[in-house]
């Protein structure tokens, strides 16, 4: 899961610029590694889906890496299906935390407005 993370963090960083394009040039091969996650869930483009599909034909140490992305996919999917649903319990919690949340947070806004007038 650790090379996933990665490659999450790095792809936003490296590639949020401009969605759904790669660059040519020397920084390609990064570019494409950087979307094999996405590759994996099968939310790229067409044209990027291809050029990673080239890129994983002619590299071997590629297409392991491709092979560790989509393991660690199949992983987490798994690990998910297994957690099921939260508790009856859990659930209230958690409501009732948001309420006071939101509560506390009216009741701070209402004395804001009270000093500012």
């Amino acid at each position: 899961m650790a090379y996933l993370k990665w490659v999450c963090i790095t792809r936003d960083i490296s590639v949020a610029a401009q969605p759904g394009k790669i660059e040519r040039g020397g920084h390609d091969r990064h570019k494409i590694e950087d979307l094999l996650p996405w590759h994996a869930t099968e939310t790229l483009s067409r044209r990027d889906a291809d050029r990673v599909e080239q890129a994983l034909a002619g590299n071997r140490e590629l297409a392991q890496r491709y092979e560790l992305v989509r393991q660690e996919l199949a992983g987490a999917v798994l690990l998910n299906e297994t957690l099921g649903a939260p508790s009856a319990r859990a659930m209230e919690k958690l409501f009732a935390a948001i309420s006071a949340k939101e509560a506390h947070g009216s009741r701070c806004r209402d004395s804001a407005r009270e000093r500012l007038h």
